[in-house]
């Protein structure tokens, strides 16, 4: 059988579309025509600029793609019931610039007005099929244009209010994605039953991984960070380095910089050590450097050396080598040999450096000689002496005696007394013993 109703576009439709797919733009499709086709159903023509008999002209309802074609496009209308008295045989659509792009025709159906009688409303529906829908938009003036019934249950299913109006199964919202909610109970004077559509919101996590932690990343987001992560987001290696940074190092001292680093801490000595640089010694050491030390191991401690008289190395204790020559303690080994017990170093040679023999010393501190008036020189050694004084002996003459402590009392000259018993080869007071040590 001959097909005898058909849409088509026009040429200026197909034109229109053709322009509109090259440089990305739409066709807005905004009024729908009625017109009887001069008496006769007409044939459509893509030549057609107007329609042959136009009745009436008014805004589009809806223009869509159908949900089962996507190459059909569906424009509608709804003519009211105060409109009519005239047969509709031929359809055209019109673009905002007030262009046909699209004609049809249709069965012949005649549309009454109230006035003779019949009260209705006229739905017209148009099908074309045109090579991309997408091309095609609809404009239109929701002030002007009435709703068919289907347009309306359409827009009250996708906006369901369940406000007082429906009741669904609880679903939990972990964030994992987009959810639907099964409407059980519906209001019928109010919507449907389907589904309604929620949007997931919360922070767009489904699970936390175990140990790790929480990050805000933008409105109503979280992201996860691992502990090493936190500590980056933190920057506290950056805060643990810039605090470490206002404290010295600590160094072994058999392992000192060869570059100044400020201040550090020798853990062997338990003290901070600076940096010299002086005519005698470039590098890093003691403030104790030199000191006469109380030695109360059976060996040095790592910064200490028998004071004994033994020979170092100017290389491995060049710290203690420009102390002695910075301070004016070097002699002649001559020299050093009389006053063995004074803090003096000897230049043995070109590696070698003798250091002072402590043993057997008391301490003494410099300034005025109590005996002699003299100023004492650092380092310097005085031997033993007992201060001068006086007994005073009452006799008579007696006669000799024998036994310890012997003397004959005659009257006749001075009297010499030794206390051989009691006395020893020298004076000294109640003392301890320790080992004679230097700081190096």
């Amino acid at each position: 059988m001959t097909q005898q109703f058909f849409g088509l576009l026009t040429r200026i439709g197909e034109n229109k579309q053709a322009a509109a797919q090259a440089i990305n733009r739409l066709v807005q499709i905004t009024h729908m025509a009625v017109g009887d086709g001069g008496g006769a159903t007409p044939i459509p023509d893509r030549a057609q600029t107007a329609l042959i008999d136009e009745k009436r002209r008014a805004p589009l309802n809806t223009l869509k793609q159908d949900e089962n074609n996507p190459n059909y496009l569906i424009a509608e209308q709804v003519i009211p019931e105060d409109a009519g008295g005239w047969y509709i045989r031929e359809i055209g659509l019109y673009d905002a610039d007030g262009d046909l792009v699209a004609v049809a025709n249709c069965p012949e159906t005649y549309k009454p007005v109230l006035a003779e009688g019949s009260a209705r409303e006229q739905i017209v529906r148009l099908v074309l099929m045109v090579a991309s829908t997408a091309a095609f938009v609809l404009k239109i003036d929701p002030a002007v244009v009435l709703a068919t019934r289907k347009y309306v249950d359409d827009k009250l299913h996708k906006n369901i209010s369940v406000t007082g109006g429906a009741t669904a199964d609880a679903v939990a919202l972990d964030g994992a994605g987009d959810i639907q909610i099964v409407v059980k109970a519906l209001d019928v004077s109010k919507a449907t039953a389907g589904t309604l559509p929620v949007p997931r919101g919360g922070t767009g996590l489904a699970s936390v991984a175990a140990g790790s932690y929480l990050k805000g990343d933008g409105v109503n987001a979280l992201v996860p960070r691992t502990p090493a992560e936190v500590f980056q987001d933190l920057q506290i290696a950056a805060a643990i380095t810039q605090a470490l940074a206002s404290y010295p190092k600590a160094y072994s001292i058999l392992a000192l910089p060869a570059q100044d680093q400020g201040p550090i801490l020798v853990i062997e000595a338990a003290e901070i050590w600076t940096w010299v640089s002086t005519a005698y010694f470039t590098g890093y050491k003691s403030p104790l450097c030199g000191r006469p030390v109380d030695g109360h191991t059976v060996s040095p401690l790592p910064s200490e050396v028998d004071a004994v008289g033994g020979l170092l190395s100017k290389t491995a204790y060049g710290a203690l080598w420009g102390y002695a020559q910075q301070n004016g303690l070097l002699v002649s080994q001559a020299v050093w040999t009389a006053n063995v017990g004074a803090h003096y170093f000897v230049d043995v040679d070109a590696n070698n450096f003798r250091v002072p023999d402590l043993r057997n010393m008391f301490r003494r501190y410099t300034g005025t000689d109590a005996d002699t008036a003299n100023a004492r020189a650092l380092g310097s050694r005085q031997t033993a002496q007992l201060q001068s004084h006086a007994h005073n002996l009452r006799y008579s003459n007696t006669a000799a005696a024998s036994g310890a402590n012997q003397s004959v009392l005659d009257g006749g000259g001075a009297l010499t007394y030794t206390t051989l018993v009691t006395g020893g080869t020298e004076t000294r007071p109640v003392n301890a013993a320790y080992h004679p040590r230097i700081h190096a």
